[in-house]
């Protein structure tokens, strides 16, 4: 079963109605690979409303298809959150490139000392707000 499938599954599980626009969005949304947000969605699919776009976000967000990121205050950032490993990002406040670190055992040492301080961990998000290598050479 592709990922299509498996949203028009869980659409139905939850009783949301399976419209041609919302498998147009999730179409789109299913095959990107790296970040993007709903403008880029809105650019390659001119025919969708606003609504139907953000609330197939939203409704991908919630089936675990992708994951929101804020990165700014004024905007959000999506990525797939299928077949994903445990990732950080690196962004840089002036251009908004976004790159993704794998550090080895971070996320391990993190909740090992969580433990030792009596919590449980439920998700680690690491985020670096930075300058990217071209922006410190413009400056």
């Amino acid at each position: 079963m592709d990922l299509l499938d498996k949203f028009v599954k869980f659409l139905k599980e939850r009783g949301y109605r399976v419209t041609k626009p919302r498998l147009e969005v999730a179409r789109l949304v299913l095959k990107r690979r790296g970040h993007f947000t709903a403008e880029d969605i809105l650019r390659r699919a001119p025919g969708i409303s606003r609504a139907t776009l953000y609330r197939t976000l939203a409704l991908l967000v919630e089936g675990g298809f992708i994951r929101e990121r804020k990165f700014s205050e004024t905007s959000k950032v999506y990525e797939s959150a299928v077949g994903r490993g445990e990732h950080f990002h690196l962004v840089c406040v002036r251009c908004g490139r976004i790159e993704e670190v794998e550090p080895e055992g971070v996320a391990e040492a993190l909740e090992a000392e969580a433990r030792a301080r009596g919590f449980k961990v439920l998700k680690i998000e690491i985020t670096v707000f930075g300058l990217c290598s071209k922006c410190r050479e413009e400056r």
